[in-house]
């Protein structure tokens, strides 16, 4: 993973960009509720296989939305497969500057997006006869 900036940076993107209500209607995954009252939903418009364009909606805690921006870019352009194995040790390792009560929003960015992503589906075929 990779980081252009620290958590000051990703929220100042996310606040110079339209609110996602401006964008045409994106359906919105399931809202993932964390702790301190604070909740994430992400929008991860997918095309054979690979991600678009991330959006999200969380609550206004600057930390969260930062690292959701932060996972939005990094999600966008990825495989969906590289896509699931983002994780949030993983996130929180590129923002060191985050504080220890603040930390657990890593968690919750990272739970929301995988909320959103379609389910992995495994197709298995069997003839008559196979056994079980």
């Amino acid at each position: 993973m990779q980081t252009r900036g620290t958590v000051f940076d990703y929220f100042q993107s996310a606040f110079r960009r339209l609110p996602l209500h401006a964008e045409p209607a994106v359906r919105l995954g399931p809202l993932v509720l964390g702790p301190d009252r604070l909740c994430a939903a992400f929008h991860v418009p997918h095309e054979a296989g690979r991600i678009e364009r991330v959006a999200y909606r969380c609550t206004s805690c600057a930390t969260l939305v930062a690292l959701c921006e932060h996972l939005s870019e990094l999600a966008s352009g990825r495989t969906l497969a590289e896509a699931r194995r983002l994780d949030a040790s993983a996130l929180l390792a590129l923002h060191p500057e985050i504080p220890a009560g603040r930390r657990d929003r890593s968690a919750l960015a990272v739970a929301a997006f995988h909320a959103a992503l379609p389910l992995e589906t495994t197709c298995h075929t069997r003839t008559i006869g196979d056994s079980i």
